[in-house]
């Protein structure tokens, strides 16, 4: 048996891909690349935010938490709104609006020690009398109730705003008899996910008891 040479038109078909095919091939896989490097920068810059987010909430809440420790108004002295005198420091205010307007870069504790992590971070607090009827409005006169807001911004941008409303009859300001019982706070939590992301809300309410023997 014998057996010929390929013909002209059998080498056409065994042809390699033209420049044409080359370039339109790199480009759909150049596309595909980028692609993927944006889904990782967005991955990554959506956890950076989370945990950065989440930083922020933990120092305003420690905020919240040293405000709200102190007296609804000036226990030793005829009240006015602000520092009394003789309240240099932070670590000598008495009572919550002490801290109205006050701000701090690289926020430090009570006493003055730096918070590690937080270096180039800042806190500023406001505190303000409010209507009963309407928390969200400011009062020119004291009705017995304030709004303490806290606002937390770190030095990528991000920023986190806590509010909490005190009233002059909260367990700090009111001494209970042995008899009567006071609810110290209650937590309530909602969590929605899909099969994406998870969001979280919650609302943390604290009567904050001190012990009066401390």
């Amino acid at each position: 048996m014998t057996f010929g040479l390929p013909t002209r038109s059998t080498r056409r078909h065994r042809r390699g891909i033209t420049l044409v095919e080359a370039i339109i091939a790199l480009v759909l896989v150049a596309g595909m690349i980028t692609a993927a490097l944006n889904t990782v920068a967005f991955t990554a810059r959506s956890l950076r935010i989370r945990a950065t987010m989440s930083k922020a909430s933990m120092l305003a809440h420690r905020t919240m938490n040293e405000v709200f420790a102190l007296a609804y108004q000036e226990p030793n002295a005829t009240p006015q709104f602000g520092t009394e005198a003789g309240e240099p420091t932070r670590a000598t205010w008495d009572d919550i609006d002490d801290y109205h307007m006050w701000t701090e870069l690289s926020p430090t504790a009570r006493d003055g020690a730096p918070i590690p992590g937080y270096t180039g971070w800042s806190v500023g607090v406001q505190v303000h009398k409010v209507s009963t009827i309407a928390p969200d409005v400011v009062s020119a006169f004291e009705v017995g109730l304030r709004r303490i807001t806290v606002v937390v911004n770190a030095p990528s941008g991000e920023s986190v705003i806590l509010k909490a409303l005190r009233s002059k009859h909260s367990g700090i300001d009111v001494k209970s008899s042995a008899e009567k019982t006071i609810i110290a706070g209650f937590a309530i939590k909602l969590s929605l996910r899909t099969d994406q992301d998870a969001s979280v809300g919650q609302a943390l309410l604290l009567n904050q008891i001190m012990d009066p023997d401390a």
